[in-house]
């Protein structure tokens, strides 16, 4: 094998690893969106309860009102 041919076949077991590598970290960036995409899930739930709560305490509210 000569030089050339040795120095190419490194070349190409470094391009090999890197693209292993960023294989690797796509994965990663995926999984934490997918994470971030259901805790932003999990927060718009809360807010949308959050706030029927307080519009079923004005409503509360406005009928012990009436009532008195």
């Amino acid at each position: 094998m000569t030089d050339l041919e040795k120095r190419l076949d490194a070349v190409c077991e470094s391009l090999e690893s890197q693209r292993q590598e960023f294989e690797e970290a796509c994965h990663l960036v995926v999984e934490a969106i997918n994470n971030m995409s259901q805790r932003v899930e999990r927060i718009e739930k809360w807010m949308l309860n959050k706030e029927r709560r307080k519009q079923q305490l004005a409503l509360v509210r406005t009928t012990n009102e009436k009532k008195k």
